[in-house]
C-alpha cells in the first residue's frame, strides 16, 4: 500500500502531533540525559497541551520536569495561545516573538521513544511510526517557558523542527530536531552561541531513523494512560 506524502506549508505548527515515551522501572537510559533513574515505568502517548517529560538546565545541574506541550510565552494574555505552538521551525526560531526569548535562554530536551505522523492511505488516515536507533530513547531539541503566577507558573514547551532526511522525506517535508547525546551539553548550556545552536538543528542521519506502519496513538493512550504521573 502506498502513502500520500504530507506537504507542510511555511508554518511553525507543521508536523509531529503525537509521540511515545516507553521506559521501564529504574531504566538506566535516563542517565544519558543527565538525570536519575525513575522508580516507575512510563508508557504513554504524548499530545499537544498535555504535560510531558523535559530535561532542563539549572545552576545545580540537569533536572527532570513536566511541561505542557505547546509553548506559552511570558507576555501572552491567555495560555490557549500554546495550543498550536507545539512545533518551532529551527530556521526562524531565533527571530519569532513567540520563541526567541526561550531560544536564547530556556532550552530543554524533550524525551521520547518514537514519533508518529498521519498519512493518507487510499483515502483513509494511517499512522506511521518513526523510531531512532532501533527504538531507543532519545531527545528532541526543545524550548520551555514560564507563564502566569510567579508562585505557581504554567510551564510549557515546544519541539524544534528542521527539513527531513531521506528516510522521512517521502512522508513529510519536516522532521523533529533530534539531538545526539554528545550535543546535549551544548544545547542546554546558556552560554552556547546562536551560531553553534543553529548548527545543532540539522536532520538526524537517515541511517538512524526507521519507519513502519504505526500504532494508533489514541488507542495506545487509552490503554496506557498514566495513573498519577511523574510527581504523583
Amino acid at each position: 500500500m502506498s502513502y500520500n506524502r504530507l506537504i507542510c506549508f511555511p508554518s511553525d505548527y507543521d508536523m509531529c502531533v503525537a509521540d511515545y515515551i516507553e521506559a521501564k522501572v529504574k531504566d538506566a537510559r535516563w542517565k544519558r540525559f543527565g538525570v536519575g533513574e525513575l522508580d516507575e515505568a512510563i508508557e504513554r502517548a504524548n499530545f499537544p497541551s498535555r504535560e510531558r517529560e523535559i530535561v532542563r538546565h539549572t545552576p545545580e545541574g540537569r533536572v527532570l520536569a513536566y511541561a505542557h506541550w505547546g509553548l506559552v510565552p511570558s507576555w501572552a494574555q491567555d495560555a490557549r495561545i500554546g495550543r498550536r505552538a507545539y512545533n518551532a521551525r529551527s530556521e526562524t526560531v531565533a527571530e519569532k516573538p513567540m520563541f526567541r526569548a526561550a531560544f536564547k535562554s530556556r532550552r530543554c530536551l524533550l524525551i521520547g521513544s518514537s514519533y508518529c505522523e498521519w498519512v493518507d492511505e487510499g483515502g483513509k488516515s494511517a499512522s506511521l511510526e518513526f523510531a531512532i536507533d532501533g527504538g531507543d530513547m532519545y531527545a528532541y531539541a526543545g524550548l520551555w517557558e514560564k507563564w502566569g503566577d510567579p508562585e505557581s507558573p504554567y510551564i510549557s514547551c515546544t519541539m524544534l523542527t528542521c527539513p527531513p532526511n531521506s528516510t522521512v522525506e517521502p512522508f513529510n517535508d519536516r522532521m523533529p530536531v533530534i539531538l545526539s547525546p554528545e550535543d546535549y551539553d551544548a544545547w542546554l548550556d546558556p552560554q552556547t552561541s546562536h551560531r553553534d545552536l543553529l548548527a545543532l538543528c540539522l536532520p538526524l542521519d537517515a541511517s538512524r531513523v526507521s519507519v513502519r506502519r504505526g500504532r494508533d496513538p489514541r488507542k495506545f493512550d487509552r490503554e496506557h494512560r498514566d495513573l498519577g504521573g511523574l510527581f504523583g
